[in-house]
């Protein structure tokens, strides 16, 4: 009896090594992918850490140059508000800004003058008084302070690049009316307006009232005693409101303001009228005379 021995089919070594061929490259491809992709992410993260530090530089920075512009707008600022405290003290001079802070009542120079002169209101209440004191302060400033007209001044613009301006007039405090002894109508009207009105000490309203013709402007002072009645003080023009004996008395504020303006026409031009009147409290403008008179009539002091 003869045993078989199977053997084994043709071919099946080499179907082993090829599928161990296939295996090995496979195995090798997915090594080479996997090793590309790594040093790929390795790559992406440099870059990653490279472009997040320039981002965090940059960022650094605009915190930086923020911080440096709030310092610098605060000091422009600063700067700013300090130009426009000096504008509005320069501008002061040149009647350009608000001119109440020029009357001054309560300067010490101011009360020491009036009560030098008149003693102060000795009766409060009696009118022929008062029109008697305001007569003296009239006068002293008519006798002791002398008429000069005013060089150019500067007018300085709202923002520091504008264009610088000069006005023909320089608007004086009272005080340094009285330390110079010196200035034109609005010095010797603002002077005379804080004079008066320390003397009245709030009794009735005191204020510097402005006439303006085609060809010049002018400033005096007005003392109204109610119910109508006003009288004018014009140290400038040596002009105040008078009876037939020259004796300072009140009228009616249409009478006397239209006889002052006719004063005034032959050297301010065509057109006088009155254009404004103010004190330490108030500024009012008037579009013409007769605006003016209404208003007048209408303010609730009485005598």
């Amino acid at each position: 009896m003869s045993i078989l021995i199977p053997q084994e089919p043709r071919g099946t070594p080499n179907r082993w090594k090829t599928i161990a061929i296939i295996l090995a490259v496979l195995v090798a491809t997915q090594l080479l992918f996997t090793g590309v992709l790594l040093t790929e992410i390795i790559s992406l993260r440099r870059d990653y850490s490279k472009q997040y530090l320039k981002l965090k530089n940059l960022q650094n920075q605009k915190e930086a140059l923020l911080n440096k512009y709030i310092t610098l707008n605060q000091t422009l600022n600063k700067w700013l508000e300090s130009y426009e405290k000096l504008r509005k003290k320069v501008n002061l001079h040149s009647g350009t800004n608000d001119v109440k802070p020029l009357i001054t009542p309560e300067d010490p120079g101011v009360s020491q003058l009036v009560l030098s002169l008149t003693g102060g209101w000795q009766r409060p209440g009696n009118t022929r008084e008062l029109l008697d004191d305001a007569f003296i302060l009239y006068n002293w400033v008519v006798e002791n302070i002398e008429y000069r007209s005013d060089s150019p001044y500067p007018v300085l613009p709202p923002t520091p690049d504008g264009p610088l301006e000069f006005r023909e007039d320089v608007w004086q405090f009272a005080n340094e009316t009285l330390q110079l002894s010196a200035g034109d109508c609005e010095d010797m009207a603002i002077l005379l307006c804080s004079l008066i009105l320390n003397y009245l000490d709030g009794v009735y309203p005191v204020e510097c009232i402005i006439i303006e013709g085609s060809s010049e402007a002018h400033v005096a002072v007005q003392l109204y005693l109610g119910n109508g009645k006003i009288v004018i003080l014009d140290p400038a023009g040596r002009y105040y409101t008078c009876d037939a004996f020259w004796q300072i008395t009140a009228k009616d504020v249409e009478t006397e303001v239209h006889e002052w303006l006719n004063y005034w026409a032959p050297i301010l031009g065509s057109g006088v009228h009155v254009s404004a009147v103010f004190s330490d409290e108030i500024y009012v403008e008037f579009a013409s005379t007769e605006n003016y008179i209404s208003w007048m009539l209408g303010r609730g002091v009485s005598s």
